[in-house]
């Protein structure tokens, strides 16, 4: 769940082996009774981390509805030592873990189980089953509140540094039922970011009848509670209270101005195997003629919708949407995947800075240095993970074999390109050579100012363009300005990515920044992202959502996997911590490496922006007459080929 952050987040170590008792505490001791009817709705409120903040007002959600007549609300909450020490209403504030009932304005306790690890399958499975037992209904609904990562899992548990993945929630979840002594979840909910794709519902479908769940990241107040009143009484089915929630939940995002980039799922179960089945399909047919198709696809991975982007190629999730990229008509052997989405999808809301959103993912990486060997190990995507490696292949062998090249030789990968200044800023422009145009797949211009070293210091990039015609020509333009960061007293550039939808005629940047939770303690600093979304049309802008990059060290599902860093959940900051923001150095072999601004000669060492979000500004500046700057155009390619040409000078 893309959730406000008030502290840091801990790095993530995905429990994706056995269900270990030892790491979980049972939650029995309870005999099933017989079954009422109507409703028994648990939520499994997992916040022993950073969103612990909006876990209260969540419940408190919960408890505007109340337990009741043919409705009984359970919710395991297991709370953290650090981010939070607001009172529940009756219950006051506590660290660790309660189980309680929901009842109207009020909470019942029915166990406290001191400190445990909601990041364990087996804590997951023994509420299930406890909890049901005690409170059997004809209906049985879960919603799990928490951190999500698509394919990679949910629930984060800080204090263990734990989070269940896709193998375990399965095994986690079909336990549960097994000690419910019921076949299937009426619904499913995932109140966490990006667990509306392709590979979790392939594997969840067949425990649930109803899956409710977001594509995209969501923000920090997550759903709205209080749609739990739809099936007060006892009535309704899963689908009914999946749309009640998505109905909510947009409601909810358009009145905290957050509603942009929403995106939640009301999947019919019964419909997802033919889902899998097309996916897999596809995926079969079109990792045979992975070489012919490849070019078409790259072109269209690089355009079409995607979730948890990042401008930081290692952190991004690699999710597009399904069927966006199915109904492109890039590759007939996709076209029955857009069918079985539609058959699947029974109702959505989908926030207007997602144009074509059809509500769920499916995993991407446009190449193969950010694809995680872990993806083989999901039964239920096999067939599409075969294209994948049949895509990279076919892209490695095109790409390298046609090189984009400057000037004679073959081997001239980096040139100086032709500049131009105009009224309107620079233009750069280089001639290239390619033998097959169909593999370049993205052309963008970077830029920034030279520091006191001549070094470049990237402060944004844009798209920028080419022409396939005999020989290419790519170009690029930039204004001089740069985005700058303020909090009153200090002001700042930082890098932005920029990327225009002209469909919706939007612009969205990305801004990263070194965050320090506790500004006195300059040993804990994570690198977050701001996203905004400009209305070009009036100039507004919307903050949409921070993003917290996780330490690839401790990612240890698939040691192929090591030193692949992710990013999980957004966040607002804490006003008592400390901002750097962050700009772009170019390694050796060209890639962007962030470093904080203090670390150039554009921003004193030691200076930081204070953590306030009331007190943060940001604009978009023109550069001073007669600054150094740098600037290039990147030419991307199959098999993550890049050749770039670039320029030096000052503004005029």
């Amino acid at each position: 769940m893309s959730k406000s952050v008030r502290q840091g987040v801990a790095a993530l170590v995905v429990a994706a082996g056995a269900i270990a008792a030892a790491s979980a505490v049972a939650i029995g001791g309870s005999t099933a009774g017989a079954a009422q009817p109507g409703w028994t709705v648990l939520v499994y409120v997992a916040a022993d981390n950073n969103l612990e903040p909006f876990a209260i007002p969540n419940l408190m959600q919960m408890a505007s509805v109340g337990s009741g007549p043919g409705l009984d609300i359970e919710a395991f909450i297991d709370r953290s030592p650090k981010n939070s020490d607001a009172p529940l209403a009756n219950l006051g504030n506590w660290s660790g873990t309660k189980v309680v009932q929901v009842n109207k304005g009020s909470f019942t306790q029915e166990q406290d189980l001191g400190n445990v690890d909601s990041g364990s399958p087996t804590t997951l499975t023994n509420f299930i089953s406890s909890a049901a037992q005690r409170h059997p209904s004809d209906k049985l609904a879960l919603i799990i509140w928490d951190h999500g990562a698509a394919w990679l899992g949910t629930a984060l548990d800080e204090q263990t540094n734990h989070i269940i993945a896709l193998p375990a929630l399965q095994q986690a979840l079909s336990a549960g039922l097994k000690g419910a002594g019921k076949a299937k979840f009426e619904m499913l909910g995932f109140d966490a970011c990006l667990m509306s794709s392709a590979e979790v519902l392939g594997a969840l479908a067949p425990l649930a009848n109803w899956i409710t769940a977001s594509a995209e990241l969501e923000p920090g107040h997550g759903w709205d509670y209080s749609a739990l009143g739809a099936v007060a009484g006892g009535g309704g089915s899963g689908a009914d209270l999946g749309k009640a929630i998505a109905n909510a939940y947009q409601a909810y995002a358009t009145s905290q101005n957050t509603s942009s980039t929403i995106s939640l799922a009301v999947v019919n179960s019964a419909a997802v195997p033919a889902l899998t089945n097309a996916v897999n399909g596809a995926g079969n047919a079109l990792s045979g003629a992975a070489a012919s198709v490849a070019p078409a696809i790259s072109g269209e991975r690089a355009k079409v919708l995607s979730y948890g982007r990042n401008p930081d190629p290692k952190l991004d999730f690699n999710l597009v949407d399904v069927g966006a990229l199915a109904a492109s008509g890039t590759a007939p052997q996709l076209a029955p995947v857009a069918g079985a989405l539609n058959a699947a999808v029974a109702y959505k809301v989908v926030g207007p800075g997602l144009p074509g959103g059809t509500g769920v993912s499916i995993y991407f990486p446009p190449a193969a240095s950010t694809y995680r060997k872990s993806y083989g190990n999901l039964p239920s995507v096999a067939g599409w993970n075969k294209f994948l490696n049949a895509y990279y292949a076919a892209g490695v062998a095109a790409g390298g074999a046609s090189r984009a090249f400057f000037g004679e030789s073959e081997d001239t990968t980096s040139a100086t390109a032709s500049h131009e200044f105009t009224d309107q800023g620079v233009f750069l422009t280089t001639p290239f050579t390619v033998n097959d145009a169909d593999t370049i797949t993205d052309v963008r211009i970077r830029y920034g100012i030279q520091d006191s070293s001549g070094a470049p210091v990237l402060v944004g990039e844009d798209p920028g363009s080419f022409t396939k015609a005999g020989d290419g020509v790519a170009g690029g333009s930039w204004d001089f300005n740069a985005l700058q960061v303020s909090d009153g007293s200090v002001s700042a550039p930082v890098y932005r990515k920029v990327t225009v939808d002209p469909d919706t005629n939007t612009l969205t940047f990305t801004a990263p920044f070194a965050y320090y939770p506790d500004a006195k303690n300059p040993a804990q600093v994570l690198t977050v992202f701001g996203n905004a979304v400009v209305d070009l049309a009036t100039g507004k802008s919307q903050r949409v959502y921070f993003e917290v990059k996780q330490d690839p060290t401790q990612i240890v599902a698939d040691t192929d996997d090591a030193g692949l860093e992710f990013a999980t959940s957004g966040f607002l900051l804490n006003p008592a911590g400390a901002l750097v923001p962050l700009v772009a150095k170019l390694t050796p072999s060209g890639d962007v490496q962030f470093v904080k601004v203090t670390d150039t000669s554009l921003l004193p060492s030691g200076t930081t922006l204070k953590a306030d979000p009331t007190a943060l500004t940001f604009r978009v500046s023109p550069l001073a007459s007669g600054t150094p700057i740098y600037a290039d155009l990147a030419i991307s390619q199959l098999g993550g080929f890049v050749s770039t040409a670039s320029m030096r000078d000052q503004v005029p």
